[in-house]
């Protein structure tokens, strides 16, 4: 596998070197600083590519299809690091299970029809693919597989890169970076349709009208007061009216007190 890879680089126009000493990558594409690392079963995934990166090299791990994901460090290097699963696949029969050609390395015609395909993290356009691909990044994304030498020369020149988990997906992906910007630029489009707001026409302040001290202050006149008379030549008396929403004056009733004596006012003729 590190020699098939070592010559696909080659013919895409790389230096490749399988078994790097200064990276101790499986293969180490020069021009590019890029580790090609094939991994069957588990490892140190986190580690192993941190100490890459402190050398300048980007790393890109091909996980075999035939590795179990039970494991939680292969699903965790499958989800959160730069990873792809490869596949071997024969062109004559490509749903037959996969070939082994490096058991059998002088079986030419093997050799030839043999392909490798990457899949689970390599992402597409979903217009470009078929619908019944399961869709990432909000339906913009799908994933499907890819030969490598393709996979390889968009990795190699730059177009395609690895998106960490979160910015395209919930894990990480393998997307071209135009259609990376393409997605950025309808979601910005978005927001700012979303966070257009009409603002209304400002109009200019009509000044307030300065006030002015009245001429003639008006005084109201008093109503007319009543001379007060005797209650016996004045049995009632018109009040006036009280409340501002009468208009006829009203009667007020006064009843003269009998002051004589009680024995006085028993008897039954006049009182004068």
């Amino acid at each position: 596998m590190k020699t098939r890879l070592a010559k696909i680089v080659e013919h895409l126009g790389y230096e490749a070197t399988p078994e790097h000493p200064p990276t101790h990558a499986d293969v180490f594409v020069h021009q590019a600083q890029f580790c090609l690392e094939v991994q069957l079963r588990e490892t140190s995934f986190t580690k192993r590519t941190a100490t890459r990166e402190r050398a300048d090299a980007r790393v890109c791990w091909l996980i075999g299809d035939d590795a179990k994901l039970d494991s939680p460090k292969l699903r965790d290097a499958l989800w959160n690091q730069p990873a792809v699963r490869f596949r071997v696949v024969d062109d004559r029969r490509p749903y037959a299970p996969g070939p082994t050609p490096w058991h059998q390395p002088f079986d030419h015609e093997l050799n030839d029809h043999s392909r490798i395909q990457v899949f689970a993290n390599v992402a597409f356009r979903a217009s470009e693919r078929p619908r019944h691909i399961p869709a990432d990044a909000a339906g913009w994304f799908v994933t499907a597989s890819m030969d490598v030498e393709h996979f390889l020369r968009e990795v190699l020149d730059g177009s395609r890169r690895y998106y960490q988990p979160g910015v395209l997906a919930r894990r990480g992906l393998w997307a071209r970076v135009k259609d990376v910007q393409a997605l950025h630029g309808i979601q910005a489009d978005r927001t700012a349709t979303e966070t257009t707001i009409d603002v209304p026409a400002v109009t200019e302040p009509t000044a307030p009208t300065p006030w002015s001290a009245p001429s003639q202050i008006p005084i109201a006149t008093p109503a007319p007061r009543l001379s007060p008379e005797s209650p016996r030549t004045a049995p009632w008396t018109v009040a006036p009216a009280s409340h501002p929403c009468r208009t006829e004056p009203r009667l007020v009733v006064t009843h003269e007190r009998d002051r004589r004596p009680w024995w006085r006012q028993l008897l039954p003729w006049p009182r004068r």
